[in-house]
């Protein structure tokens, strides 16, 4: 693991972090959420699928991300401007973040 530390380390510091789409809001999802969020430089959660959007919500505030983050959207579109504006998007349809 020293290796990926040190990779996930210089993406950290060159502020080009790897950033990671989430498909689903429970118990595993939320594990690795909250282990990139809270423990993770050099990783970001980039978007987040779920079938309830208020589900996602649950999940990201209770790993410590702001509301103000998070954007409710339902196209690819829509998701990359959204990640280009630094917010976190919530969409329902996994083919769009797919």
């Amino acid at each position: 693991m020293i290796i990926v530390d040190t990779k996930l380390a210089e993406r950290a510091a060159a502020s080009d972090p790897l950033r990671v789409g989430i498909f689903g809001a429970g118990a595993m999802s939320y594990g690795f959420v909250n282990q990139i969020a809270r423990h993770m430089p050099g990783m970001k959660i980039a978007a987040v699928c779920n079938r309830t959007i208020v589900n996602a919500k649950k999940m990201l505030a209770a790993c410590g991300v702001d509301d103000e983050q998070m954007v409710e959207v339902e196209t690819s579109k829509q998701i990359d401007n959204a990640i280009e504006a630094g917010k976190i998007p919530l969409v329902q349809d996994p083919v769009a973040l797919a």
